[in-house]
């Protein structure tokens, strides 16, 4: 707390003197500093250390899109947040924090709806994302 107290006083400092490309480099180092020490602290979340979102984790992404497909499809899902954990389902019903975790591509051979969620250390679950993937298999 310290360093962040000098900096704050020798960002007053080179503002006061007309040095705002210094003063603009102490706070960025500032906020550097905030967020290694909450990834640091356990009771903060890792890459953010003030509120987001009101304290809902981000949706997971897929890929490819969802759509049509003539062959057997990878699905891969991916979060944004390195600690968030994906729970998924694949035959239509609403995912939650007790459906499967993703741990790595799912093979479709046949006709899917994925659903998932994203969950995050400190935050509550994401909104449903869906994927409906049609394998023709020509």
């Amino acid at each position: 707390m310290k360093i962040l107290f000098s900096l704050f006083v020798s960002i007053l400092a080179a503002t006061a003197y007309g040095q705002s490309d210094l003063a603009q480099q102490m706070i960025e180092q500032a906020n550097q500093q905030i967020v290694q020490q909450a990834a640091l602290d356990d009771n903060q979340p890792p890459s953010y250390p003030w509120p987001r979102r009101h304290g809902r984790s981000d949706k997971p992404a897929f890929s490819p899109k969802s759509g049509g497909y003539s062959f057997p499809t990878l699905v891969t899902m991916k979060a944004d947040v390195p600690k968030a954990r994906i729970y998924y389902t694949t035959d239509g019903s609403l995912p939650t924090s007790n459906s499967k975790l993703y741990t790595g591509p799912i093979l479709l051979d046949s006709t899917t709806q994925i659903r998932a969620i994203s969950q995050e250390p400190h935050y509550s679950a994401s909104k449903v994302v869906s994927g409906k993937y049609v394998i023709t298999n020509i």
